[in-house]
């Protein structure tokens, strides 16, 4: 599994021609060692993690006479992946006659510990500070964290830290029962290997080399095996890895960690639209401009569906919008043409979380006109059971410490002037659901109006009725369009709260014009009511525009709420609105029509003009369908 970072590297073709070169003249063994020894050193000045079986042909070929040279070389061999090339050195290793200095036993057991040896022999041989070239090996193999600290504390760490590396390097052995049992005794207990693994993961999520992956993927699904909440800053750091497997493999851990603190980091991932390596996703070359890699690589470019890892995560965390993320971006068969390893993990995601919905495997791997029909039914189930009580086995720990200080955090992100992160953290509360409304109520106290507005929508993407108090609270605030986006934003609480019902009737008589207009929307969402009924027709546009000027927005907001209270003949305006030339009206209309009736997206794209060949007009009798269950309810 090669590590790949964003793009192809550029090649330094030279540099590297003449370190293969260099290597080359280092593992000659008929020429003189002084030869060798300066070829090495030129070998060693080149950067870069490639040629491993060269370094350690080149580190067993001056092993017998400079084992210092022989450490570094070993080192690169260990950290550009010497497949072939370890095993020879590891004979070599082993034929090496004793010596009673301190110093050459020290050098041996670092080379043992990079040829996967006796960690138990390293740990008795070793001692801290060392020279230049052993620290460089325990560096690699232990990670740096490791070894940062006093002398004394780093000495004290270095024998539990090495007994663990053995068995470390035992877990990724071949004989199914040797690697299960290092694997049993690195968790049980985990307190000896944590350090180890902390250490290594810390290295891993900064940035590991080609021979290192493998092992780091290792570490990363240990740390989330561990249970220890000492883990979720370094997995969380994974999360900002340009190497797209620990990005994977960090998501992952942290589904089987689920500490709720690093809730908010993976919605984030999801959340966030420039992530570089969502496009791979897609069969489609999104343009040199959006990515290095060029287009007659784009068809076999590694891809790693990181966006699904995060939504397992979440919602074995208990944040329910997760799925609802991955219905609309990762089944809908016409919105990416994703290559199949993004929808299948998707699916298998799902059935571990809702096992009552529809999934069925034609999803993935039916026609279109199939998988169409069945994306259908999966999204109507969807829209239909996205409320209810118990739907994940799993109930988010919002009593957390962690948690709250994380989502704290995010609450505070939604006051502040900065754009991206705005969005960010508005579809993360969507993702993240009801568990946000405390933090985003709390944050409402001393927040300025501009922040009020915000927060007030944030609150209205968590879908949770335990907001409704603080949405009303806002229906007294001073500001004008603090109160406007609040009555807006009601309209999901109207259905079911007749105290919302209540107030937004109320602000329908506010003394701010721009208030009238959105408690008027706010309605929409309200039942069938004598109430409701009657103040929409006393509400009229007459009276409005005696009062405020003509507004078309009223005409469309009331029609939309006179649509549910009297029959779909008040839908004929929200049609028209639909098919009107401008973008803007037509999205209005769209948004009031899809808000009153629970319409789902896909049923109109309001982007294309009546005129243009990507016109589809709304089929007037799904509207009337809707009109009739909407009042049936």
């Amino acid at each position: 599994m090669a590590a790949l970072a964003l793009g192809s590297p550029v090649s330094a073709e030279a540099p590297e021609q003449a370190m293969l070169r260099a290597l080359r003249r280092a593992s000659d063994r008929s020429a003189p060692v002084e030869v060798r020894q300066a070829c090495a050193d030129e070998a060693l000045a080149v950067a870069g993690d490639r040629e491993g079986d060269a370094f350690a042909a080149a580190a067993s070929s001056l092993l017998a006479h400079d084992e210092v040279r022989a450490l570094r070389l070993a080192v690169r061999a260990r950290r550009a992946g010497a497949w072939n090339g370890l095993p020879g050195l590891r004979g070599a290793v082993d034929r090496l006659p004793a010596r009673a200095e301190a110093a050459d036993e020290a050098r041996r057991a670092a080379l043992r510990l990079c040829c996967g040896l006796d960690g138990g022999a390293a740990a008795r041989a070793l001692s801290w500070p060392a020279e230049a070239a052993v620290q460089e090996a325990l560096a690699s193999c232990l990670g740096p964290s490791l070894l940062e600290g006093e002398p004394q504390v780093v000495q004290a760490r270095l024998g539990p830290a090495l007994a663990a590396r053995q068995r470390l390097h035992e877990a990724g052995e071949a004989d199914e029962s040797r690697s299960r049992a290092a694997l049993e005794q690195l968790l049980q207990p985990v307190d000896a290997s944590l350090p180890l693994l902390l250490s290594l993961g810390r290295a891993a999520v900064a940035g590991a080399p080609p021979g290192l992956l493998a092992e780091s993927l290792d570490v990363l699904a240990l740390l989330g095996a561990s249970g220890r909440r000492e883990a979720t800053p370094v997995l969380v750091a994974g999360l900002e890895s340009m190497q797209g497997w620990v990005r994977h493999q960090a998501c992952a851990a942290l589904a089987d960690l689920r500490d709720p603190a690093a809730a908010v980091a993976l919605a984030r991932q999801v959340a966030y639209a420039g992530d570089p390596f969502r496009a791979r996703e897609s069969w489609d070359y999104p343009g040199s401009v959006d990515t290095p890699i060029p287009a007659e690589a784009w068809p076999t470019v590694e891809y790693y569906a990181i966006d699904v890892a995060a939504c397992d995560a979440l919602l074995a965390l208990g944040a329910r919008g997760a799925a609802g993320w991955l219905v609309r971006n990762a089944l809908d068969p016409t919105r990416r043409n994703l290559r199949i390893r993004v929808p299948q993990d998707a699916i298998d995601v799902l059935r571990r979380h809702l096992p009552a919905a529809p999934l069925p495997e034609r999803l993935v791997e039916g026609s279109l006109p199939d998988r169409w029909a069945d994306w259908l039914a999966l999204e109507a189930w969807w829209r239909a059971h996205r409320d209810d009580a118990g739907l994940l086995a799993t109930r988010f720990p919002v009593e957390d410490a962690g948690w709250q200080a994380a989502a704290a955090r995010l609450a505070q992100r939604l006051v502040e002037p900065k754009v991206l992160e705005l969005m960010i953290a508005k579809d993360s509360c969507e993702l993240l659901g009801a568990a946000m409304t405390p933090a985003l109520v709390r944050a409402l106290d001393g927040a300025k109006p501009g922040g009020l507005t915000e927060l007030a929508r944030a609150l209205a993407r968590t879908r949770d009725p335990q907001a409704a108090p603080a949405l009303r609270g806002l229906l007294r605030a001073p500001q004008g369009f603090v109160r406007a986006a609040a009555a807006e934003v009601l309209d999901h609480l109207a259905r079911k709260d007749g105290a919302v019902v209540d107030d937004l009737v109320a602000a329908l008589d506010d003394v701010d014009c721009g208030v009238r207009v959105a408690a008027m929307k706010g309605l929409v969402g309200a039942p069938v009511d004598a109430r409701v009924l009657a103040a929409a027709l006393q509400h009229d546009e007459a009276s409005h525009a005696q009062r405020c000027g003509a507004d078309a927005s009223l005409r469309w907001a009331r029609s939309a709420v006179l649509m549910v209270q009297e029959g779909g003949a008040h839908a004929q305006v929200l049609l028209e609105g639909c098919a009107h030339a401008d973008r803007v009206v037509r999205r209005s209309a769209w948004d009031l029509l899809r808000s009153a009736l629970g319409l789902p997206d896909h049923l109109f794209d309001p982007l294309p003009s009546p005129t243009s060949p990507g016109w589809r007009a709304i089929d007037p009798a799904a509207v009337d369908a809707a009109v009739a269950a909407r009042r049936a309810r």
